[in-house]
């Protein structure tokens, strides 16, 4: 099993559509900040509906990434609250870069977290001056 750097946003909007642009775009924006300008790859969105996520693949800085973002794992952090979306990616490269970008714009939507690595348990609310 690998380690995974994740953010999860507190929250009953769960618009699939809504929250998938949002990330999309913010996906976006970082390939054009961290690209050399000669090959720009946008995000490819990949779904299981039954199993309620997402999987964007995308390349970063020539990092291949794959972040996948879960619409019903409200049962994962349980402690923080009910309902939840949670994203992730493997723990390399730029990994933290990709997940508070994400963790940034998802404010809008309710209390953010974020795990660096999800082995340590150590998960910090995302506050403006996190980021």
């Amino acid at each position: 099993m690998g380690i995974s750097t994740t953010g999860f946003v507190l929250t009953e909007n769960k618009d699939v559509l809504e929250i998938l642009t949002t990330i999309e775009k913010t996906l976006i924006e970082l390939i054009r900040k961290y690209s050399d300008g000669s090959h720009i790859f946008f995000p490819v969105i990949e779904c299981s509906p039954r199993m309620g996520y997402f999987t964007f693949r995308f390349k970063l800085n020539n990092e291949s990434r794959m972040l996948s973002v879960h619409f019903d794992c409200d049962s994962d952090y349980s402690k923080y609250g009910d309902s939840k979306i949670i994203w992730s990616v493997n723990w390399w490269g730029m990994a933290e870069e990709i997940i508070l970008g994400i963790c940034k714009v998802m404010k809008q939507y309710g209390k953010v977290f974020y795990e660096a690595n999800d082995c340590d348990g150590e998960i910090v609310e995302v506050k403006n001056e996190f980021i």
